[in-house]
């Protein structure tokens, strides 16, 4: 008689797609939404995004949705920034109450702070920066270049790309972002489509290259040199974040991540180059690509103008990929001297968004502050078996808190095939729990190899997933068809 087999699926290296479904490499998932590889649990449900702003509509009635934010340590006290889709400035105190400062410019990219100013370039290369420090809202003085991109870099705020000069990087006077000396410019390669500044180095992308300023004094009497470092361009400046002494950026090849003289394709590493590239292969200009680091984690959303595209995210220090669903992010920004948070304008409303809550599930934030709840999904890689197997029986484990007689399930469906897309849902579905459960759902089929779908319906407190089992026998060769 054929004995009983076993047979496990566990998570702790996050999504990927670069292998074959059937050749993953152990502990991977085909595809991850809305959970948390390796927090709290193999696999943890991420908590609901929260509001940080009121509807800026009842501040302004001309605002539709938040372009960029910014958090700007002024000497008098920190503000958190938000410009509308017509760059009107706003400063935000509490999730009900915000006020309009004024009409600025709209960029494409997070404004800097540079000597107790939040200076925000235009992004038509046509219009002179603004300039705001917590009290007057002005154009930023001493006729500096109407550039789209903007870095500060050893005491001197950078300005680049005019549509006069595409190729232009203009630096400051030092200390002062209002002195702009009317030679002190750097020609580069081609036009740029973003500025990041490291200790030692200002990096500059442009389209299919990046390039490397190395020294202290720009011209005309300067130490400067420019030179060529990688053969990737950058996509979108909302792209570019730092991390401690890295840079991060997103081109239709991948996410890479640089300390300035070295290179890592982060979607490589972490098994999603070819996610990335068929995500990216219907880019148009229409696209956005903003990210920001929390606590070590890479957030990338892409979004098609009000139409979410995708948002992945990479555990900076184990390269490991997931999704979250429902971020429509345009810009984010790292709170500055206060506790660790990452704000993002909503593309889908005129409201600033805080992303912390995301990794602190808990019944209060059981959905995200617009309503959607967190439902999350993983699919598993596809085991084949040698010969036939007869599967009885799926089990699951996990924990299912409900958070307010919402009653959620998990369900679970399967494929036979590592090319199939349609999965056949299992009867049985599985409740909520006190704590851990190891669930039995009966599948009763035979096949060379199965995939599974372990999928949430309603919201709940928290969700953790340890792990997927089967119990088959072997078919005998007299009864193999």
């Amino acid at each position: 008689m054929a004995q009983p087999r076993p047979l496990a699926f566990q998570f702790n290296r996050g999504m990927r797609q670069d292998e074959p479904r059937e050749q993953m490499v152990a502990g991977a998932a085909w595809n991850l939404v809305d959970y948390l590889p390796q927090f709290g649990g193999p696999l943890a449900k991420r908590g609901g995004w929260e509001y940080a702003s009121p509807d800026l509509a009842t501040v302004h009635p001309s605002a539709s949705y938040v372009q960029a934010v910014a958090h700007a340590p002024f000497e008098a006290g920190a503000k958190l920034c938000a410009l509308d889709e017509d760059g009107e400035l706003y400063t935000v105190a509490s999730p009900s109450s915000a006020s309009h400062i004024g009409a600025a410019v709209a960029p494409l990219q997070v404004p800097v702070f540079h000597r107790n100013r939040l200076i925000i370039p235009a992004g038509d290369g046509v219009s002179t920066p603004k300039s705001y420090d917590g009290s007057t809202l002005t154009t930023l003085g001493g006729s500096p270049p109407a550039a789209q991109y903007a870095a500060v870099y050893k005491d001197r705020t950078l300005l680049g790309n005019t549509n006069a000069e595409p190729q232009r990087l203009s630096f400051s006077g030092p200390g002062d972002p209002q002195s702009w000396p009317a030679a002190g410019y750097i020609d580069v390669s081609a036009p740029i489509r973003a500025i990041a500044a490291l200790r030692s180095a200002v990096l500059v992308w442009s389209d299919g290259r990046t390039e490397r300023i190395r020294g202290a004094t720009p011209p005309p009497n300067t130490d400067m040199v420019l030179e060529p470092l990688f053969d990737q361009g950058c996509l979108d400046a909302r792209s570019v974040a730092s991390y401690g002494d890295f840079v991060i950026w997103a081109n239709q090849t991948g996410v890479f991540l640089t300390d300035a003289a070295t290179i890592i394709d982060l979607t490589e590493a972490g098994g999603m180059s070819h996610y990335w590239q068929t995500l990216l292969s219907g880019y148009t200009s229409s696209w956005t690509l903003s990210a920001g680091v929390y606590r070590g984690y890479y957030v990338l959303s892409i979004a098609d103008g009000p139409s979410f595209k995708d948002c992945l995210v990479c555990d900076l220090d184990r390269r490991v990929w997931f999704r979250l669903a429902n971020i429509r992010a345009l810009t984010f920004a790292p709170a500055v001297g206060a506790a660790a948070e990452l704000y993002f304008g909503d593309r889908a409303s005129a409201r600033v968004c805080s992303f912390s809550s995301v990794f602190s599930p808990a019944a209060g934030v059981k959905e995200d502050a617009d309503g959607s709840a967190v439902t999350p999904i993983m699919e598993t890689p596809f085991t084949p078996v040698q010969g036939l197997l007869r599967v009885r029986y799926a089990y699951l484990g996990y924990e299912l808190a409900d958070a307010a007689a919402d009653r959620p399930t998990l369900s679970i469906g399967y494929l036979t095939s590592p090319a199939g897309a349609a999965y056949t849902t299992l009867d049985d579905t599985f409740g909520a729990t006190t704590g851990y459960k190891r669930a039995r759902a009966a599948v009763r089929q035979r096949a060379g190899g199965f995939g599974f779908k372990v999928t949430q319906s309603g919201p709940s407190a928290t969700t953790l997933l340890y792990g997927v089992e089967l119990e088959g026998h072997d078919l005998e060769k007299s009864r193999r068809a």
